[in-house]
């Protein structure tokens, strides 16, 4: 498998966790949870 950070758009997701599909050469692998940050400064009132 290959290392290192797959950018994936999230467009309309909130901070928490997503289901992210792993694909090699097209084929899915599996599928895992993701944990999406809250970005600073989004307006939802929280800061870390």
């Amino acid at each position: 498998m290959t290392s290192g950070w797959t950018r994936i758009p999230l467009e309309g997701a909130s901070a928490g966790t997503v289901d992210v599909d792993v694909l090699v050469d097209g084929t899915r692998l599996t599928t895992c949870s993701a944990t999406v940050p809250t970005v600073p400064g989004d307006g939802d009132g929280v800061e870390e």
